[in-house]
């Protein structure tokens, strides 16, 4: 059944490789349920054959970040070296059964289930995803994420719903979409709106917006627009790399604007947002220490 012992099939399936800016891309491993890598690696385009070798890494379908799936469980992990210690323009682009464009950020997550697109056409997100969604008005398609459910026919959207933030945001280009809450709230989004929905109150709240700008990550751009500082902290940790440790809590509050391109360094960010020089930053191995000036002065 599927692909048993002896079949072939190519790697990436017609899928482009991944893009890292700063990481050379060296090809694909098999991993196990435990983690455990392969020892060969596999390039795009390259013949696979199920064998005695290799088929006990079939039964693996936890999809990772930056990993291809086929229809019995085999699982690709990406494999990088470092060649730049600038910032890290994760582009992960798949093209799901449907047709339906997605573009992944830097440790974002999506899953879907065996069978998508015959009957339904639902994905769960964990991180930020760009789609563009095949249109087909008979089979809906849903984004579940931390609490918001996004139904779509046919249309563009933005949407940032890590685990570990506070808040789940939904932006939109192109289309409508649809948005519900565990809580019950509904709401309608057309182009140029955003939704913000905010875990700990579960209150969902729609403003008018340069939707764009949201997607500016596709490019290894940032923008902040009127934004706390430990928000802040969270996307820069995961553009860089790096770990930030915020030691004021007035500091987590303060909120900052701004709009960075992908040549910009950190430093040349907190740089930025320093302007009114009311904190410090020293780095300690690959943690940064964000002082709070007033607060050292008392």
């Amino acid at each position: 059944e599927g692909r048993s012992i002896g079949v072939s099939f190519t790697v990436g399936e017609g899928n482009e490789e991944p893009t890292c800016s700063g990481y050379e891309f060296l090809g694909w491993k098999l991993q196990k349920k435990d983690g455990t890598l392969s020892s060969e690696t596999y390039q795009n385009n390259d013949v696979f054959t199920v064998s005695e070798d290799n088929v006990e890494y079939a039964d693996n379908t936890n999809l990772p970040f930056c990993s291809r799936n086929d229809e019995d469980g085999y699982q690709f992990v990406a494999q990088w070296k470092k060649i730049s210690t600038r910032s890290v323009v994760v582009n992960h682009y798949l093209k799901v059964p449907d047709g339906t464009e997605v573009s992944l950020n830097a440790g974002s997550v999506l899953r879907y289930c065996r069978g998508f697109g015959i009957r339904e056409r639902d994905v769960t997100l964990d991180g930020e995803g760009y789609f563009k969604v095949a249109k087909n008005e008979k089979i809906p398609f849903f984004v579940n994420t931390n609490g918001v459910q996004v139904k779509v026919v046919g249309t563009v959207f933005n949407v940032r719903a890590y685990d570990d933030d506070n808040y789940v945001m939904v932006s939109l280009l192109e289309g409508r979409v649809n948005l519900a809450t565990l809580s019950g709230s509904v709401m309608k989004l057309f182009p140029s709106e955003q939704a913000f929905y905010d875990k700990n109150t579960g209150r969902m709240e729609k403003m008018k917006s340069n939707a764009s700008s949201a997607c500016d990550w596709l490019d290894g751009g940032l923008t902040f627009e009127d934004a706390p500082f430990a928000d802040i902290a969270h996307r820069l940790e995961r553009k860089f790399q790096v770990k930030i440790s915020l030691e004021s809590e007035r500091l987590k509050a303060e909120r900052f604007s701004g709009c960075f391109n992908s040549n910009q360094s950190i430093n040349d960010i907190l740089g930025e947002i320093n302007v009114e020089k009311q904190y410090t930053w020293k780095v300690s191995g690959d943690t940064i220490f964000i002082t709070d000036k007033k607060k050292e002065v008392k």
